[in-house]
């Protein structure tokens, strides 16, 4: 089940592709997310998850799609989504 919804997506991203790219690229952030938290079992759901988590997937997803439109290389995880997900994350998990 999906954390953020296409539509939250769309409209903080302002972003106008087809919601099944969509979906595609969401699906993937949200993993990029989970996997750096360190939480494959987190228990959120699209209305319980943490907004800094939710605002991570989506700045992920926004950075994702920006790298289809720049010639120069993104890294997904910047400053911004990792000081978001700090709190969240367990620093003792490898």
């Amino acid at each position: 089940m999906p954390l953020v919804s296409l539509e939250t997506l769309k409209f903080r991203g302002k972003i106008d592709y087809t919601e099944a790219q969509l979906a595609v690229l969401l699906a993937d952030a949200e993993a990029i997310v989970i996997d750096y938290l360190k939480r494959p079992d987190h228990g959120w759901t699209e209305s319980t998850v943490p907004g800094e988590v939710r605002a991570a997937i989506v700045r992920v997803a926004v950075l994702m799609l920006d790298q289809t439109t720049s010639d120069k290389p993104v890294q997904f995880l910047d400053e911004g989504v990792v000081a978001l997900l700090e709190r969240h994350r367990d620093p003792a998990l490898r």
